[in-house]
This record gives C-alpha cells, sequence and structure tokens, in this order.
C-alpha cells in the first residue's frame, strides 16, 4: 500500500496493480486500433488549426479490440489562448438526431479526441472530468500535438471503472493486385537469386509462388488481399517493437528540445 501526494494534499491509498497477460490472462489485454484515414484526418485537422480543436469519431468493438473507423469535426468554438476549446451542444445534439434519422448507430461515437497545438500533451484536470461524466460503456480519448506526439487512454465503466493508457496501432489497408503485380513485374526485372551448386554459382530470376517471395517464406496471399498489418504510432522515440510485424513511426523531432512526451 502506497500513498501519493498531489499538491500537498494526501490523496487515498493505492494499491500497486500488476497486469496479468499471455499464458497468466484468460482473455487477450485491451488494444485499441485507428484506419490509416482516420489518423490521417486527426493529424491534417491538428496541423492546419492554429489553436485547439476537437472532435468525435466511431469505434467498432470485437472483444478487447477496439478500432477507431471513422472521425470528425462539430461546430465548435476555440480562442486565440490556444488552450481550450468548447463543443456547440446544438450542434452536437443535431449531428446525432441527424445520425439516427438515417438509420446510423449513435452508441458507436464513442471517440473524443483533441489538440494542444504546440503545447505538450496530457489529460488536464477538465478531461478527466469531462471523461468521467460520459454515459457509456466505454470511451476512448486521444490528445495530440503537432509534433506528432499524442496519448490515448480507454475508460471502462462497466462492469465496473478502469482508466487504461494504451498505445494506438495503426491499420495498414490491403495491397491491391494491380499494385502487388507491378512490384513482381519490376522485382523480376532487377533481382537475381545466386545459387552455389558444386562449387560454382548460378544465377536465377527470384521465385513468386504462394509460398516464397524473393527467398523469404511468406504466403503471397498475406501480401496481396489480407490484413490488415498493424503498426504502432509510438510516442517514445527509442522505442522498438519486438514482435518485427510492427513499424515504429516516429514523431516529428521539436527543435532544441526532447520530443518525447
Amino acid at each position: 500500500m502506497k500513498k501519493k501526494k498531489k499538491n500537498g494534499n494526501e490523496d487515498a491509498g493505492i494499491v500497486n496493480l500488476k497486469v496479468l497477460g499471455g499464458s497468466q490472462a484468460p482473455f487477450p489485454l485491451p488494444r485499441v486500433f485507428i484506419s490509416q484515414e482516420a489518423i490521417q484526418r486527426i493529424k491534417c485537422f491538428v496541423d492546419l488549426c492554429e489553436y485547439e480543436i476537437n472532435g468525435f469519431g466511431f469505434v467498432e468493438r470485437n472483444g478487447n479490440d477496439f478500432v477507431i473507423t471513422d472521425v470528425f469535426l462539430i461546430k465548435q468554438y476555440t480562442c486565440t489562448s490556444g488552450v481550450h476549446v468548447e463543443t456547440d451542444s446544438r450542434a452536437l445534439n443535431k449531428f446525432v438526431r441527424e445520425l439516427v434519422q438515417n438509420n446510423g448507430d449513435a452508441s458507436k461515437m464513442r471517440l473524443q479526441w483533441h489538440s494542444h497545438a504546440w503545447s505538450s500533451v496530457f489529460f488536464s484536470d477538465e478531461d478527466v472530468e469531462t471523461i468521467g461524466n460520459y454515459m457509456n460503456d466505454f470511451m476512448i480519448s486521444l490528445v495530440m500535438n503537432k509534433y506528432g506526439e499524442y496519448r490515448c487512454r480507454l475508460d471502462l465503466f462497466k462492469p465496473f471503472n478502469l482508466s487504461l493508457e494504451v498505445p494506438l496501432l495503426v491499420y495498414i489497408n490491403p495491397l491491391p493486385d494491380a499494385f502487388v503485380r507491378c512490384c513482381e513485374e519490376e522485382m523480376k526485372q532487377n533481382v537475381r537469386v545466386k545459387t552455389p551448386i558444386l562449387g560454382k554459382l548460378f544465377t536465377r530470376v527470384p521465385k513468386i509462388s504462394d509460398d516464397t517471395l524473393c527467398g523469404i517464406p511468406v504466403d503471397l496471399a498475406d501480401v496481396k488481399a489480407s490484413g490488415p498489418e498493424e503498426i504502432e504510432l509510438l510516442s517514445q522515440p527509442n522505442q522498438s517493437c519486438a514482435d518485427g510485424t510492427a513499424v515504429e513511426i516516429k514523431p516529428a523531432r521539436r527543435e532544441g528540445g526532447d520530443n518525447g512526451l
């Protein structure tokens, strides 16, 4: 049992919790994914607006996986101080009403995102209070700045309250057949495989089949049609991806400063 002090006041005791995963857990840990288009739209909104901006998004849930499929803006009021933005409640109510009238599912609006412009990324006391007032089973909150830094949290409200800071995983769309064939032709023209046989080297064109791609065991169907692969959008530039299936996307480095959170 530990106690921490904040602003000179002693909070209630905090129990150190251990998260169990792998073979120790009957269920996988929660993961938050976002589509390529959705993360690109958020990044574009953040880059275009000089001040703080916010928006919402739709989330699909599959077990412990949460997928942000689309994001959008609602009429809002920001200020030149760059530290506050307020959504127009009438515009939000109108959006939800029209969504339902058009047979949309308002219950999937489970993402609230906002920017901090050129400031560091964190969830303010006002943000935490807003999160605590959500009436959903769960809510995802995301804050990003112009440096590409971000923080993402998943708050569960049923059957009990639980707040988790989570990484954001970006879905990579499957490659079109035409794109794969174009790459295949370029590879055939430019890549040769040297094979030693009885002390001599023989050169051949790489074999393209369902189980081999340029000497690397791989299912070609996975390359061109399946997916999506996962790319982790990392906040810490020195963090590595252990499983080899993820690629690090580094945030822009701040001039004369650290670009970590």
